[in-house]
């Protein structure tokens, strides 16, 4: 049964999805550095060290998984990071994370 719960785990799965990989990870590293201005596809290339085709691979699943968001200017791709999907799909889980207690060094 699908209902909308469902679509939220769903949408919530492939944010993970889109971070899942540390390639991922350093490109949202450089997007947060860049700030709301982005980098073209060609600079986080650059930035990231990621070839071109791997990278194109990478900000497809960034893509799906509300990530990142893309624009264009002239024919030049922006990317930034989508922050306000990201923080709304983590508040859905509504985890609050407490460091675990601990007895010589085994979780209790």
């Amino acid at each position: 049964m699908i209902n909308d719960k469902n679509i939220e785990l769903r949408k919530l799965a492939a944010l993970f999805d889109g971070l899942g990989h540390y390639r991922r990870l350093l490109v949202v590293r450089a997007l947060q550095q860049a700030g709301a201005k982005g980098l073209s596809f060609g600079a986080l290339a650059e930035a990231t060290g990621i070839g071109e085709t791997n990278l194109a691979h990478h900000v497809r699943m960034m893509g799906k998984g509300g990530v990142i968001n893309t624009h264009n200017v002239g024919r030049f791709t922006f990317l930034t990071l989508n922050m306000e999907n990201i923080a709304h799909s983590l508040a859905e889980l509504n985890l609050h994370i407490s460091p675990a207690k601990t007895v010589r060094g085994k979780p209790q």
